[in-house]
């Protein structure tokens, strides 16, 4: 939203909600103590990203979109900024 600010972030949000090509995996369905481990790993990401990368884990997902470099320091994770 920074990048692009808000109306064009809320079109971004309502299409990746809306199109049959990305599917929406959501992080209740991790437990808690992988996402702290990821967290006591970590120093410098947030508990979101954490639960990002367990959801990677998890899921076997090899690429994220982001523009966090933060990202770059995990093994077995490829961050992306375009497509």
């Amino acid at each position: 939203m920074k990048r692009i600010g808000f109306e064009k972030a809320i079109i971004m949000y309502d299409f990746l909600l809306n199109t049959d090509n990305i599917e929406i995996i959501y992080a209740n369905d991790l437990s808690t103590g992988k996402i702290k481990e990821i967290f006591n790993n970590y120093k410098n990401l947030s508990i979101t990203d954490c639960s990002l990368i367990a959801l990677s884990e998890k899921y076997k997902i090899k690429c994220i979109f982001s523009f966090d470099k933060h990202f770059d320091a995990i093994k077995g994770l490829k961050r992306l900024t375009a497509i």
